[in-house]
């Protein structure tokens, strides 16, 4: 099956659709995504890419119309939570907690335990880190 649009057309509908989300919310939300939403929660690396993969993971690492987009409405956003890296990460912005990655690889698993409306996450890592 073709889809009618190409990536950026496809992009632009979902985030759209986001943002329509956002701006119909009236309290405090958490937002989970498939893919990290910022760049900062890809694969850390020192330095610019330099090799194949980390080009190709440049290429799919956050999106700069999402990123601003939850950047706009920040102050009701608690928590970011995302996947796709199955590499474990965190990071602060907004003068607080902005994201994790959740992980699942075949031999471990990370599970994220978020307690509401106190807003800590508990983290459970079972098999081989």
């Amino acid at each position: 099956m073709r889809f009618a649009l190409d990536d950026a057309g496809f992009t632009a509908l979902v985030t759209a659709k986001l943002a329509m989300h956002l701006e119909q919310a009236k309290s405090r939300m958490i937002v989970v995504a498939h893919h990290p939403p910022f760049y900062g929660l890809s694969f850390p690396r020192e330095g610019p890419p330099v090799e194949l993969d980390s080009y190709l993971w440049d290429a799919f690492a956050g999106n700069v119309g999402v990123e601003q987009l939850l950047t706009r409405h920040a102050e009701r956003i608690s928590h970011v939570f995302c996947g796709h890296t199955h590499n474990g990460r965190g990071g602060t912005c907004w003068g607080r907690s902005w994201g994790t990655t959740s992980v699942a690889t075949t031999r471990s698993k990370r599970l994220l335990v978020l307690d509401w409306p106190s807003g800590d996450v508990e983290e459970h890592q079972f098999g081989e880190v």
